[in-house]
């Protein structure tokens, strides 16, 4: 499959995932990484298929946080950047915080480390 097509479909199932996740609906979050991981493992697409699997950790963490009622929001910062950064912005891991645009910076990082590797 085009490499721009993969990543096209990757970044929708992402945004899909990050929506349920957001909404706190761990079922479809989780129905959206096994989905992205099966497509992306039946395309042989190492570059994206072990993305979802990250993503099946990040909800178990979210769903134990519970994104608590009554989380204070001032000094949330994300671990990477540490810039303090509104809740809606965060994803929250084990023991730290990412904002999105980290995420976003490091898929693009990984995307471009791939990129210029030759094919197998």
């Amino acid at each position: 499959m085009d490499l721009d097509l993969s990543q096209e479909i990757f970044n929708l199932l992402a945004l899909r995932w990050q929506g349920a996740l957001d909404k706190q609906q761990y079922q479809d979050a989780i129905k959206v990484s096994i989905a992205a991981y099966m497509l992306f493992h039946a395309l042989e697409d190492s570059l994206h298929q072990d993305i979802p699997l990250t993503w099946l950790s990040v909800i178990e963490k979210q769903k134990a946080l519970g994104r608590r009622q009554g989380l204070p929001t001032q000094n949330l910062m994300c671990a990477f950047c540490l810039q303090s950064k509104p809740e809606s912005e965060l994803i929250a891991g084990a023991d730290a915080l990412i904002c999105k645009s980290c995420v976003t910076n490091i898929s693009n990082g990984l995307r471009s480390e791939h990129d210029g590797k030759p094919k197998s």
